[in-house]
């Protein structure tokens, strides 16, 4: 199934698809010279979504959370991880992999965030660790793709639920 990949987010590079590249290479589902050449090729195909810029440590995305109403995603299921998926631009930028894993997911917005997954509560560290292998650098970047409109403000409590889709052996 195809896994469809924003190359921005407000005007900025999301570098998801080089996050999730580094992550395969660093999870040892793809070696150095196929790491270098995944990235070579989006950066040439897309020199404004970030290029091939050199991996922080931690800057990977080991996994995605997505809605899943139809319940589509399963253990198994192939994975076509792709930009501009309905365009003639499409590109598929790594190798096809198949879900290894997935959990559930709960957001739950209300002057801030709280996550549940499989309906357990994180913690503030295990919280971090989901931001950064969601290919967030901060908190603030996660609740704003979620909850594009949320206000700390604001009196009504959101939620996102969904499913973890995981490429990796992680789990929370």
């Amino acid at each position: 199934m195809i896994l469809s990949f924003n190359l921005f987010e407000h005007k900025t590079p999301t570098r998801f698809a080089q996050r999730i590249i580094d992550g395969l290479h660093q999870h040892k589902l793809i070696d150095t010279d196929d790491q270098t050449d995944l990235k070579k090729e989006f950066a040439w195909r897309f020199p404004d979504a970030g290029g091939t810029m050199a991996p922080v440590h931690g800057d990977t995305k080991l996994h995605t959370i997505r809605e899943d109403a139809a319940d589509r995603w399963a253990p198994g299921r192939d994975i076509h991880f792709t930009v501009k998926p309905y365009h003639p631009d499409r590109h598929q930028f790594a190798p096809v992999l198949q879900v290894v894993s997935i959990q559930k997911i709960k957001l739950i917005y209300h002057h801030g965030i709280t996550a549940q997954v499989d309906g357990e509560t994180l913690g503030l560290l295990l919280f971090a660790e989901l931001v950064q292998n969601d290919g967030f650098d901060t908190e603030l970047e996660f609740v704003e793709y979620f909850f594009p409109d949320h206000s700390v403000t604001e009196e009504t409590v959101r939620t996102f639920t969904g499913k973890l889709i995981h490429w990796t052996n992680l789990k929370y």
